[in-house]
């Protein structure tokens, strides 16, 4: 029911970040969006760099959401009852590294999300 795929730039495995900063995602891919009982839900974990940036994704192919609800999820006005776990990760990368990082999400009914987290390339601990 659950098939993981990796595509991971191994450059980047020294790298260090904040503790469980994927695995809401993870969790909302198997929670939320597995909508066919029989092929169940394809998930990738990408690991890609973008100048000075670590770009990490994780994309599904389960059920997508709404634009209401993609909206909702997306507003950094407060915790929301739905979503804290998006909201909680955003809030720590910022904290952490700067406004510029943080969580982006993307979606279409039907077809899928892809959840995006920018980091800064680093190497000591936090």
């Amino acid at each position: 029911m659950f098939h993981v795929h990796y595509d991971l730039d191994e450059s980047l495995f020294s790298c260090t970040t904040l503790k469980l900063i994927i695995q809401p995602f993870i969790e909302n891919c198997l929670n939320h969006a597995i909508w066919d009982d029989e092929s169940g839900i394809h998930v990738i974990i990408k690991l890609t760099s973008e100048e000075q940036d670590i770009l990490i994704s994780v994309i599904d192919d389960g059920m997508g959401m709404t634009r209401e609800t993609l909206e909702r999820l997306r507003s950094r006005t407060d915790v929301q009852p739905a979503g804290y776990g998006i909201y909680n990760v955003d809030k720590r990368i910022k904290l952490a590294y700067g406004e510029r990082y943080g969580v982006e999400l993307f979606s279409r009914l039907g077809i899928g999300t892809t959840v995006r987290i920018r980091i800064p390339k680093t190497t000591h601990y936090l």
